[in-house]
């Protein structure tokens, strides 16, 4: 009997054997990526270009990596079940120590002419880290590990002749390695080890799930045991919902949506536009609620049916949105494949909180209605369902553009996050909507989709001309492909680049696309406030974007007290989650496409940016606080956004409350009216641009104004007319943005160094938004005798929905409850709580001077007692933060 069947690889497993054997556990990994390469067409294809292999000599070297990746498991000190230092840094030093040499002494033949022991080294360097590191991180390697010490004799040679066996069986006598420079073969093996990681890391998963392979305790040789390994792989990754379908037959424009009645111009180009085989960056610039989505998902279609991907994913700018698309799509998928059985995910730290997707995870399936009108399945498969790392790598997937950022990030499982968009065309809505670190994250995805061979489509209404030429320079400088110019600046436009050169297609207006808003300017808060109670006393319905939670709170206030008969909203992020999801259905259903002129009549909203972009609502009259021009159009794309035959006024009318346009405003313009708002946004120039841009205007006709608006604001040329005394304004913002534009650069992966060049400087999780820093907290209810969730009630989430986000300067710890009742109910409710150690849990007790408040205790940034109050109607209401 071999030496190494004495040895456990996973311990607890099913029917009569509680331990499988190492080298079992080892095959099973090797047998899930040999199948995953076998039925996976494009992922083999674009991993051999990125290697420079031919494919039949991909699958041999990467069956045996795989195989490869638990020998560190071979250790006396982890067959003893001790369990540091961890396998994973073992086997590397097992390759260091070892098993370089045996490649030489028993598979010569392997180097290519003219290699030597030092160039198989380096070649294989990135792709032995791939399948060392195969628990998603590359960990520290300082200090010195002795092989000999944990490898004994019996356990060298018992590793080294799983090796050869391995070796033997998976790739052969037959050379592999590329021919030829072994710089340039050091080159492709580093570029192919982050989805060689990545491969490594899911085939390892899917084998170390029991109810994919049982656990096995006898002895039989490796050649049978392997042919019962392929046996279950095959089986295991069609259960894991891997491996996407054909794509449907039809892809044309009406097939996808039957519901619209024709496309617009944007959407016209967007399905007769000539796209050329390779990767391609699409940017498609329109108005809002001029239909891009839709013009981006049948260019992704395009790409799907031309076998240039075999899923997508759409990355949005809010859990809101993503939550909206996901809905969306849920009716879209049965026209998307051919078989109607590929997954959909939704991707998000609250989506067991979405019904929608709790059902097709947890529940039978969901039916919709496909185009031909018989019922379709819309699903999703349980192993991808169960952990945003794998959700990437679902056909379909939908969630925050955190999700595809995470994966040019230097953290815990990044690698299963870039494998599954390698395979996937990248939509990417409001790409105008992040800050410069976002930004500067999105260019290194850009740049990785560009070098793994994928693609990826842009949506945005307001992208200012020079971001658009850096999003463009970092896809022409992965592909190798040199500069080209962009010569236009016609809108709507459509920019197209791939290998072959760059296109800016013009796509003109539709009919009835056009839209005039009326501008009214005020320095006075009392004149807006006026404003929206006339328009709803009128009978119609009117909306007040506010830049902070705090302006936001007390306008709602204010127009309360002002107009007590009149129905006043206030929509903020400060709020639980069960509240803001109710309250995000109330406005859809209230102001959204399908509402009624009943629903509308005598209201108003208060909102703060959570309103730009996450709810597809509509309202007659709207008042903005003053914020960049981009966010201005944004907001006004709320205003009059669907046709209404009913409406009270046919005049949009957008009214912005600014401080006096002064051609010398002092460094406090824009503070002295927003002290708060002045620490959102912080380059009061380009404010100071934006009130004089529209002041100078009484209309606004979209979209043919959006290019000047944007330019006049954003371009270099027009940082020149910014007033002296706001120029501090702009250089610290400036600074700042370029602070966090490197700490980006350090934060994401570099592609050329080859997967575990970095060593220790990875995480376990990496932020993809810097922005303020934040306190989970979870409100309590306390009456004096039991402690229950703010959202009371059966539900499994009743906590994560008692659950909101809040500066940390202010709500920064708990404070001492000064009940011991009280004290004791806490410990009890943190015991079943496993994330206990990242959200303060804080108790509220009604507030005698309001009738639906509770007020409760903690502790500032400075370990400061604060009383802090909540309600439904105005959320968490906070001191304010001196820190």
């Amino acid at each position: 009997m071999k030496p190494y069947f004495d040895y456990w690889g996973k311990s607890g497993g099913s029917e009569n054997d509680s331990q499988h054997k190492l080298a079992y556990h080892c095959l099973d990994a090797a047998a899930v990526a040999q199948t995953l390469l076998l039925q996976d067409r494009l992922l083999r294809t674009r991993l051999a270009s990125l290697a420079e292999l031919e494919e039949s000599d991909l699958i041999r070297a990467v069956s045996f990596l795989c195989a490869c990746h638990d020998l560190g498991k071979f250790s006396a000190s982890f067959q003893g079940f001790v369990f540091q230092p961890r396998h994973t840094r073992l086997a590397l030093e097992l390759w260091r120590f070892s098993l370089f040499n045996q490649i030489q002494e028993q598979w010569p033949q392997w180097l290519p002419q003219g290699w030597d022991e030092f160039d198989l080294q380096e070649v294989l360097a990135p792709w032995v880290n791939a399948s060392a590191w195969h628990h998603g991180l590359v960990e520290e390697t300082t200090g010195t590990i002795s092989a000999q010490r944990h490898f004994p004799a019996e356990n060298m040679a018992a590793a080294q002749a799983f090796f050869q066996d391995a070796a033997a069986l998976l790739v052969g006598p037959e050379p592999w390695l590329p021919e030829g420079d072994p710089f340039q073969a050091e080159k492709a093996f580093r570029r192919s080890s982050w989805l060689l990681s990545g491969i490594i890391v899911a085939a390892d998963w899917i084998a170390s799930n029991d109810s994919f392979f049982k656990h096995l305790n006898r002895p039989m040789e490796l050649s049978q045991y392997w042919d019962l390994a392929l046996d279950q792989a095959r089986e295991a990754v069609d259960l894991a919902g891997l491996i996407p379908g054909p794509p449907s037959g039809e892809m044309t424009f009406s097939s996808l949506f039957p519901g619209l009645e024709r496309p617009t111009p944007v959407q016209d180009n967007a399905a007769s536009m000539e796209l050329c085989p390779g990767p391609k960056l699409i940017l498609v610039e329109d108005s809002t609620g001029a239909g891009k989505t839709e013009a981006g998902l049948v260019l992704a279609c395009r790409l799907l049916a031309q076998g240039e991907a075999e899923s997508l994913f759409m990355g949005l700018s809010t859990m809101a949105t993503a939550n909206a698309m996901f809905g969306r799509f849920t009716e879209l998928m049965p026209r998307l494949f051919a078989g109607g059985e590929e997954s959909i995910v939704l991707a998000h730290s609250a989506k067991r909180m979405n019904d929608r997707f709790r059902r097709i995870t947890e529940g039978p399936s969901m039916t919709s209605s496909s185009q031909d009108g018989e019922a379709a399945e819309v699903q999703c498969a349980s192993w991808l369902a169960d952990n945003n790392k794998k959700s990437l790598l679902a056909p379909v997937g939908m969630g925050t553009i955190d999700q595809a950022l995470a994966a040019v990030l230097a953290q815990k499982h990044q690698n299963l996050r870039l494998l599954g968009l390698s395979r996937s065309v990248i939509i990417v809505d409001e790409v105008h909507a992040y800050d410069a670190y976002m930004d500067r994250e999105l260019e290194h995805l850009i740049g990785c989709q560009a070098l793994t061979g994928g693609s990826m489509i842009l949506l945005s209404a307001t992208l200012p001309g020079n971001f658009r030429k850096r999003l463009v320079s970092s896809f022409q400088k992965a592909l190798g492909t040199g500069d080209s110019p962009l010569s236009r600046d016609d809108y709507p436009l459509i920019t197209l680049v791939q290998k072959e050169g760059l296109a800016e297609i013009s796509s003109g207006h539709g009919p009835g696309a056009e839209r005039t808003i009326s501008l009214d300017m005020t320095a006075q808060a009392e004149e807006a406030m006026a404003a929206l109670i006339q328009v709803a006393e009128e009978g119609g319905c009117a909306c007040w974007i506010r830049n902070t939670v705090k302006d936001a709170q007390e306008a709602c206030l204010g127009l309360a007290e002002a107009a007590p008969q009149l129905e006043v909203t206030l929509f903020h992020a400060r709020l639980a989650l069960g509240d803001r999801l109710a309250l995000e259905s109330d406005l859809v259903a209230r102001f959204g496409k399908h509402s009624q002129a009943k629903d509308r009549a005598g209201r108003i909203v208060v909102a703060t940016q959570v309103a730009e972009q996450s709810l597809d609502v509509d309202f007659d009259f709207m008042v903005t606080d003053l914020a960049p021009m981009d966010l201005v159009l944004q907001r006004a794309g709320r205003l009059h956004r669907h046709y209404r035959p009913d409406r009270p006024r046919n005049r949009a009318v957008l009214m912005v409350l600014s401080p006096h346009l002064q051609d010398r405003p002092d460094k406090d313009w824009y503070e002295s009216m927003f002290p708060e708002g002045a620490w959102v946004y912080r380059r009061h120039g380009q404010l100071w641009l934006t009130a004089k841009a529209l002041g100078e205007r009484d209309l606004i006709s979209l979209p043919g104004d959006y290019r000047e608006l944007i330019e006049g604001i954003y371009s270099d040329p027009a940082q020149d007319l910014i007033p002296e005394n706001l120029r501090q304004w702009e250089q610290e913002a400036v600074s700042k943005g370029m602070a966090a534009g490197s700490i980006a650069d350090l934060n994401t992966i570099q592609f050329d160094e080859g997967y575990g060049a970095l060593g220790g400087t990875w995480r376990d999780e990496t932020p993809t938004r810097l922005g303020q820093e934040t306190s989970r907290v979870r409100l309590a209810k306390w009456d004096g005798v039991r402690l229950r969730p703010w959202h009371d009630g059966s539900d499994t989430f009743a906590w994560r929905m008692s659950e909101l986000q809040v500066n940390r300067a202010r709500v920064h710890s708990e404070a001492e409850p000064g009940d011991s009742d009280l004290a004791q109910a806490l410990e009890q409710a943190k015991a079943h709580m496993p994330d206990t150690k990242w959200v303060i849990l804080l108790p509220l007790e009604r507030d005698p001077a309001g009738a639906e408040a509770w007020q409760g205790r903690c502790l500032d940034r400075q370990h400061r007692p604060q009383t802090v109050r909540y309600s439904p109607s105005l959320g968490l209401e906070v001191p304010p933060s001196d820190a």
